[in-house]
């Protein structure tokens, strides 16, 4: 088959997901022989879309599938590096309705539901507490961040750029629009912002910070591997609460391996990729036959879902809570 003439197949993840390649490659290798799966990993979904439009310029053209959230939105998509998704996905078992929480529409990211898909679905906190200097249910609203005990004690990944800093504080805006609240937390309450994530990851699980944004799952749980950050809660506010399709798939605008990666998508669509990938990635699958690996951060079926923060209809509030973060910070 011409999958198999083509011999191997490229993907990228963010950090976040990068678990994946655990299952995934051994997975799909053993399924499909004779192709070879390499996953490479970016650290940042915003800096990682300008590499690949820099390469696309150049006339390189180096991934399959790009597996990331909103950047394409900003980078990609408005400057035609990216080709439609949906032409790519064919095996009925994949495209069943029935088959996914939400149906299969759900998926979609863009508007004209085309360019990205989204096979995941969980719960971001958006702020989490180390329970060694915050009692459970101390802090139970965006208000309660303001009190003063907690003045020096906030970590927060950088709000001014696309990553876990912003993410929050978009959601926080729909109810909390004032900015002079946002101006009393990143300035009054003096937190320390980084724009590395393993470190505030670090800070939190070392109890520098008792309240803080930026904490990575897969980055804890190689903590918790050690037998550390065991103290770390994710803090469910109503306000900051948000579902994510966690790295919805993109195909750039010309593909190395363009049967590979056809290959690829469907079996990632189906029970068996998605089964691969929610346990390698420990995120859960919106496939109705997947296990849940998270029951803490699945929606609750009974329940509207919160923001989506992956659509493309959000991705421009997204923007402006970047721009004020910046006018606030500097």
């Amino acid at each position: 088959m011409a999958a198999k003439k083509e011999g191997e197949f490229v993907y990228d993840v963010t950090r976040s997901t990068s678990g994946a390649q655990k299952r995934v490659i051994p997975d799909f290798e053993a399924a499909f022989p004779g192709i070879k799966v390499t996953q490479t990993t970016s650290t940042s979904a915003n800096v990682f879309s300008q590499k690949v439009l820099q390469e696309q310029q150049a006339g390189i053209y180096t991934w399959d599938i790009l597996f990331m959230s909103t950047a394409p939105f900003f980078v990609l998509l408005p400057v035609g590096a990216l080709q439609p998704i949906k032409p790519f996905m064919f095996r009925p078992e994949a495209l069943e309705d029935a088959a996914w929480y939400g149906g299969f529409d759900l998926g979609w990211t863009d508007n004209g539901k085309e360019f990205g898909y989204g096979a995941n679905l969980n719960l971001g906190p958006g702020f989490w507490i180390n329970t060694d200097l915050v009692k459970e249910g101390e802090i139970t609203g965006l208000q309660d961040l303001l009190n003063p005990k907690w003045k020096g004690k906030i970590a927060m990944a950088d709000p001014r750029i696309n990553g876990y800093g912003y993410g929050p504080l978009t959601v926080a805006l729909q109810s909390e629009p004032d900015e002079a609240f946002y101006r009393k937390l990143l300035i009054d309450q003096e937190p320390s912002i980084s724009r590395e994530t393993r470190q505030t990851t670090e800070w939190m699980v070392r109890g520098k910070y008792a309240i803080g944004t930026g904490v990575v799952p897969t980055v804890l749980q190689q903590y918790l591997d050690e037998g550390l950050g065991k103290s770390l809660k994710p803090l469910y506010l109503k306000e900051t609460t948000f579902a994510s399709f966690t790295k919805p798939a993109w195909l750039p605008k010309q593909l190395p391996h363009p049967n590979a990666a056809k290959l690829f998508l469907n079996w990632w669509l189906m029970k068996e990729g998605q089964t691969s990938w929610s346990q390698g990635a420990q995120v859960n699958s919106r496939r109705k036959d997947v296990e849940v690996v998270n029951e803490l951060n699945f929606p609750d079926p009974n329940r509207p879902l919160p923001y989506i923060f992956d659509l493309e209809r959000n991705a421009a509030r997204a923007g402006e809570t970047i721009a004020l973060m910046k006018k606030i910070l500097g």
